[in-house]
């Protein structure tokens, strides 16, 4: 850390681009080395030089990449019933894989028609549930701890995109899925926003365009 300098993040980024890494993902990267330097330098006493973290860091273009109601569909038919049940349940919900993939049958309330996830940072919210997502609820066995089966989803995933001939999808555009078709039935903003559990309404911003489109 002491010898770190501005030219071995000039090396780090050309390195992580050779190896296929778009811009968000250098960039966080770069987020968690600077958080260490900033504490070798605060917390540990370390002797730094001085990073000029803010010029290595691109501006990032929001992708929203999402699937119709029709591709979905086939995407779901290609899938085994454990991992359709998970990905069914993220379009219906927007909650991020982690929050899926973590849940736990004492965080499912069936009679408020809710589930309990601890999202980003730490904060545990109540994601509100629709029929749909009750009823797929009610269709899974209760006899182990964890809500979905998790077993060779990436695998599974993969394989179905392909089987349903949808490229350039990956797991988190469901979560972009869902917020779009709220959006294309005229859900407003704000609500979306409380969907997705974002902090501010800016963040969810990046789907206005989406009634722009349905607009014309």
């Amino acid at each position: 850390l002491s010898d770190l300098s501005n030219r071995h993040i000039s090396d780090l980024i050309e390195a992580r681009r050779g190896q296929g890494a778009g811009v968000p993902a250098i960039n966080r990267t770069i987020s968690v080395l600077q958080g260490v330097h900033a504490r070798a330098a605060g917390r540990w006493d370390a002797t730094v030089k001085a990073i000029a973290w803010k010029d290595f860091k691109a501006k990032e273009q929001g992708r929203i990449r999402w699937i119709t109601e029709r591709e979905a569909g086939a995407l779901l038919d290609a899938l085994p019933s454990h991992i359709e049940a998970l990905v069914r349940f993220l379009l219906l919900t927007g909650v991020r894989r982690r929050e899926a993939f973590e849940l736990t049958w004492d965080r499912v309330a069936f009679d408020r028609g809710a589930i309990w996830i601890t999202a980003k940072g730490g904060v545990r919210r109540e994601v509100a549930l629709s029929a749909d997502a009750v009823l797929l609820l009610h269709e899974l066995p209760q006899t182990r701890r964890y809500v979905f089966d998790t077993t060779n989803w990436r695998e599974h995933f993969e394989a179905a995109l392909k089987t349903a001939g949808i490229s350039d999808f990956r797991w988190h555009d469901l979560r972009h899925t869902h917020a779009t078709w709220l959006r294309q039935k005229g859900v407003a903003l704000e609500v979306v926003s409380q969907s997705l559990g974002h902090s501010g309404i800016a963040v969810t911003q990046k789907y206005a365009h989406v009634a722009q489109h349905e607009v014309r």
